[in-house]
């Protein structure tokens, strides 16, 4: 990405804007993030009603919340991964 002509921004956008504002109050980022949760939501859904591997997600103790394929935990805390890359 350094080396890259592409400028890009990342921002922090906290999930479920649209339960504490009106939806035309939200900014881009907002509505982006309403956008992607909902298609990500439906797709998940899609996946689960063709019969494909059974995905659970379950808050344990200790973490916000614990995503399984399965029955065998997939996710572990990952913003060390995602973002020591992007923040070299």
């Amino acid at each position: 990405m350094q080396e890259s002509d592409i400028r890009v921004s990342f921002r922090h956008v906290a999930s479920h804007q649209d339960k504490v504002k009106a939806f035309d109050e939200l900014d881009e980022w907002e509505k982006a993030n309403f956008w992607a949760d909902r298609h990500a939501k439906d797709a998940l859904r899609e996946y689960t009603e063709e019969g494909c591997p059974d995905i659970v997600s379950t808050i344990s103790k200790g973490d916000n919340w614990l995503l399984t394929l399965n029955k065998v935990p997939v996710t572990v805390t990952c913003h060390t991964p995602i973002f020591r890359p992007i923040f070299r």
